[in-house]
């Protein structure tokens, strides 16, 4: 409640209020992208190629396979934790 008293206080100036309406735009389209099929998917074929690296891990395998895989889940990793961050931006902390 007092973030929103913040917010309104401030949203009634001169410049911030162009600001605010900008930042409106921006994330009506970035829900709009978050709540759309292509997104959904995106995250689905993440969340798999995850894990098929995951699942890729066995004994015996070349230095090559292992390095790849080490890299990949801090690609992924970042991947998810950038997905977090747009959802919770574009649909609000619930």
């Amino acid at each position: 409640a007092r973030a929103s008293y913040f917010k309104a206080k401030i949203k009634n100036k001169g410049a911030c209020k162009a600001f605010w309406r900008v930042e409106k735009r921006i994330r009506f389209f970035i829900r709009h992208a978050v709540k759309s099929q292509a997104f959904y998917w995106f995250v689905i074929v993440l969340v798999f190629l995850n894990t098929v690296c995951v699942a890729a891990n066995h004994y015996g395998q070349p230095d090559w396979l292992s390095d790849f895989l080490y890299y990949a889940e801090f690609v992924f990793l970042g991947l998810f934790i950038c997905e977090m961050f747009i959802k919770v931006y574009a649909l609000g902390p619930r």
